[in-house]
């Protein structure tokens, strides 16, 4: 064997990923709660459209679940700054926190956020991924409906995508700068509920 294997060494180039967690149960019940008040009051709450880029009717600002939420996603921007190797772990303020309701054919058209560190809950997903395929069954690509996608170019300078495969409950934490978006899903008529917010640093660059 010419290569010695106790000598060879791989290095990935340093970049940062994503994480995901299932929220505590108490967290996602404050979640439910205040998205299921707003949905049997016929969506009366403050309209988040303007601060938004969705292509999504109804979305809305949350108030009430801040403060549990809070302690928790801040533990979690901890933990990524140090898995992904920041400078310094800093502290972090969640500065905005929203709801969106997807109806069938609205989508989240690719974006970031002026943010340090961003977030997103999901709290219903009305569809499966088998019913969905099922839609645009004559293609030979897979089925990517419903789906939440980060984008991101690898080391040559190629598009790339990946999915966290969302799931009733779960959180998925990242970098703002990331691009991601929603695809359409097209197979149920109820809401597809996902809960997305933003945290400062310290010494953000996008304190005003």
């Amino acid at each position: 064997m010419i290569v010695n294997p106790e000598t060879c060494k791989i290095f990935n180039f340093p970049n940062v990923g994503y994480m995901t967690d299932t929220v505590p149960q108490h967290i996602f019940d404050a979640l439910t709660s205040e998205t299921d008040d707003i949905f049997k009051s016929n969506f009366d709450a403050q309209p988040a459209n303007a601060d938004l880029v969705g292509h999504i009717d109804k979305e809305f600002n949350l108030t009430k679940s801040n403060n549990v939420l809070e302690p928790y996603v801040q533990e979690l921007s901890r933990v990524y700054q140090d898995v992904f190797k920041y400078p310094r772990i800093q502290p972090t303020e969640l500065v905005s926190l929203w709801v969106n309701y997807q109806q069938k054919y609205e989508f989240n058209p690719i974006h970031d956020h002026d943010s340090d560190i961003s977030f997103v809950i999901w709290v219903k997903i009305p569809y499966d991924k088998e019913t969905e395929s099922q839609v645009f069954s004559k293609t030979n690509a897979r089925s990517l409906n419903g789906e939440f996608h980060f984008l991101y170019s690898d080391i040559f300078g190629n598009q790339s995508s990946i999915t966290p495969n969302e799931k009733q409950g779960m959180i998925s934490l990242f970098s703002s700068r990331v691009s991601h978006m929603v695809y359409p899903f097209y197979s149920s008529d109820e809401y597809r509920i996902s809960v997305a917010g933003n945290l400062l640093f310290e010494h953000s660059n996008y304190r005003k």
